[in-house]
């Protein structure tokens, strides 16, 4: 494959990439995938088998599950899954995790211990205020923590 733009930001896609030659983006390179199993897959068109593959210099991509890719030029993965098989080219960078609530309840308590109170916005409080995703990483709810009383 040889391309100047690939773009993919379909959650749950993948792309298969031969096994042969190398695989050229000489141009602009947007992958935009979710959390999990809304991934964009990355992957040999023949299973375990390396394929070669030249992005445009200084490239990040996010939410991609990668595996067996040889890169010819450093490629940032961020909140990415190395499946295994990759070169040193690619760096799995910043993981962005959620804290996910089964629903938004006053008492909640978030995984380190921190008990959260869901609040109008009060201007007369300084507040923290945690935004809550689902797990296609989109806004839900807010919920605001008052740092005085």
């Amino acid at each position: 494959m040889n391309c100047v733009t690939l773009t993919d930001t379909t959650y749950a896609s993948k792309i298969s990439f031969s096994t042969t030659g190398t695989n050229t983006v000489s141009g602009t390179l947007t992958l935009t995938g979710g959390t999990g199993a809304n991934m964009i897959t990355l992957a040999p068109s023949v299973a375990a088998t390396n394929w070669n593959f030249s992005p445009p210099a200084s490239t990040t991509v996010t939410g991609v599950n990668v595996s067996y890719s040889q890169a010819d030029k450093t490629i940032t993965a961020n909140s990415s899954n190395n499946g295994g098989n990759n070169n040193a080219n690619w760096v799995f960078g910043a993981v962005t995790r959620y804290w996910v609530a089964p629903s938004p309840a006053t008492g909640t308590q978030l995984p380190a211990g921190l008990i959260v109170q869901v609040e109008q916005q009060d201007f007369l409080y300084q507040q923290l205020l945690i935004q809550l995703y689902s797990m296609e990483a989109q806004p839900m709810t807010a919920l605001s923590i008052p740092l005085h009383q």
